[in-house]
């Protein structure tokens, strides 16, 4: 069994529209909400199974956490961000893509919309829940397997199944985003 998981943040514009596309491909959806002030909450649960507010949403124990409190059974979790897409095609074949291979995840170019000038930058989005990854990192946490980036150990790339990720919302202020658009290093924040 297939779980999803989305992490929110003041994201009711576009939560119904993320869980409805990807909603009949997968068998549970858990929503992690990271304290939203709007109607994001209220919205998930409309077309979740489970929504749930987890105010550490930095870390990559929170990642790890989410995870691990799927119900039993969900042998894989895609991981989507409200703002991505992934291939329609890859979504109606990921269960044989799945049994096709021996391994702990999967990768996708992802389109930076609108300019994809960093086309491909790849994401791991289908991850075993069974092999003990973890996640690590502030704000752009990296799945690890026995401490190493799982797409150097046990990570497959399906580069005709590119996610499209809309642009940038700008009416959020995060903090790890400079005015310029870049991420400013762990270091600093």
């Amino acid at each position: 069994m297939i779980a999803m998981l989305t992490r929110t943040l003041n994201e009711e514009e576009g939560i119904v529209d993320c869980l409805q596309y990807h909603q009949r491909y997968v068998d549970y959806i858990s929503v992690i909400d990271g304290g939203s002030t709007d109607a994001t909450f209220e919205k998930a649960h409309l077309y979740a199974d489970k929504v749930v507010e987890d105010t550490d949403k930095h870390w990559g124990d929170f990642t790890t956490r989410a995870v691990q409190a799927l119900p039993k059974g969900h042998e894989w979790v895609l991981i989507v961000d409200v703002d991505e897409r992934l291939d329609r095609d890859f979504l109606r074949n990921m269960r044989k893509i799945i049994s096709q291979y021996e391994t702990t995840s999967f990768r996708f170019p992802r389109i930076n919309m609108p300019h994809a000038v960093d086309y491909p930058d790849y994401q791991v989005r289908l991850i075993r829940t069974d092999r003990g990854v973890q996640w690590m990192n502030h704000v752009h946490e990296v799945a690890t397997l026995e401490g190493v980036h799982i797409n150097k150990v046990s990570c497959l790339t399906l580069h005709k199944y590119p996610i499209i990720h809309s642009e940038r919302r700008v009416d959020l202020k995060r903090p790890w985003w400079r005015d310029d658009g870049g991420i400013i290093p762990i270091e600093e924040l």
